[in-house]
């Protein structure tokens, strides 16, 4: 008797391996997608780092003022030029690791990445830059629709893949390192 034909009736054959949390969410055979909390941190530290360096340019009055950084207290929302400047800045400090890494300083420090949802490979550079960051940034400064399209973004988190809209729009999602 074979092996096989000994084990035929125990329960073991009949195992199933247990899903991994990216099968699980509907990305077979890929990486771990990030945790929601270390998307939040990278999103942080991103928005830290471009703030601290706006705000500098802002008091040295290189290229944008303090007004153009102040929010209106109506909208709560920065002038269109200290958005765009925003832009320009974060773009600048994050597009050379974004293109090579699919990272920004913040995924970087956080040990997660931004990879294609059809391959799992490198997101291409307008994907990463064009869809996913420049076009939602534009988008955002633009009154309540920008308010509006900033908290669905932000639900979006709470889906089983984890994919914001912005991550849809580029059909990208993020994974961790490991």
């Amino acid at each position: 008797m074979s092996e096989n034909e000994n084990n035929s009736g125990d329960e073991q054959s009949n195992y199933e391996t247990p899903a991994t949390t990216s099968e699980a969410a509907g990305t077979p055979s890929g990486p771990e997608l990030a945790g929601r909390g270390r998307r939040l941190g990278a999103y942080l530290i991103d928005l830290i780092i471009a703030g601290i360096v706006l705000g500098v340019l802002a008091v040295m009055n290189i290229g944008i003022s303090l007004e153009d950084v102040a929010r209106d207290p109506m909208t709560q929302q920065m002038s269109t030029a200290g958005s765009i400047a925003f832009v320009i800045i974060f773009m600048a400090i994050n597009s050379y690791l974004l293109v090579t890494k699919g990272q920004t300083l913040g995924k970087l420090a956080l040990g997660i990445r931004i990879v294609d949802v059809a391959s799992n490979g490198a997101a291409t550079a307008v994907k990463l830059l064009g869809l996913r960051y420049v076009l939602v940034m534009l988008v955002a400064v633009i009154p309540f629709i920008g308010g509006l399209l900033g908290v669905i973004d932000f639900l979006f988190i709470f889906r089983s893949d984890r994919r914001c809209v912005h991550d849809l729009i580029a059909g990208t999602k993020v994974v961790s390192n490991s």
